[in-house]
């Protein structure tokens, strides 16, 4: 039985966490779904933890046209009106956006020394950025 490196564990979730963000900041782009419908389904080691899940993301990459994506994509976390999704953490904690859980995330950020890039339209709340720091 082999046994997977420190190194490659923390690779693959850092991997995992700069997908999440990508899902979840915009539909993703032609190029990622192209990589995700070929994509790997079997883990490393058989049963892995987040296999099933992986298998299931790949299969609806591969099911759905790049159109369906996207739209499903506006419907869950964006369009018109109340989201069926916030992807904002202040709303969960407080019921509304930019309150004082975005201001405690900003102190905390900035403790370990992570600054908003000024490019990001979004809050650091937001839960793309999120994965972005768990990523790094």
């Amino acid at each position: 039985m082999s046994t997977i490196s420190t190194f490659d564990e923390e690779t693959a979730r850092a991997e995992v966490y700069g997908l999440l963000a990508a899902l979840l900041y915009a539909p993703p782009t032609p190029e990622l779904l192209a990589q995700l419908r070929v994509a790997v389904t079997q883990a490393p080691q058989e049963g892995g933890f987040l296999e099933e899940s992986w298998q299931e993301v790949v299969a609806s990459a591969r099911q759905l046209a790049d159109m369906q994506i996207a739209d499903e994509h506006a419907q869950l976390f964006g369009g018109v009106g109340k989201p069926e999704v916030y992807l904002f953490g202040s709303h969960y904690l407080s019921g509304f956006l930019n309150e004082k859980p975005l201001v405690r995330l900003r102190t905390a950020l900035e403790k370990l020394g992570i600054e908003r890039d000024e490019a990001m339209p979004e809050t650091e709340d937001h839960f793309a950025y999120c994965c972005e720091v768990m990523r790094f």
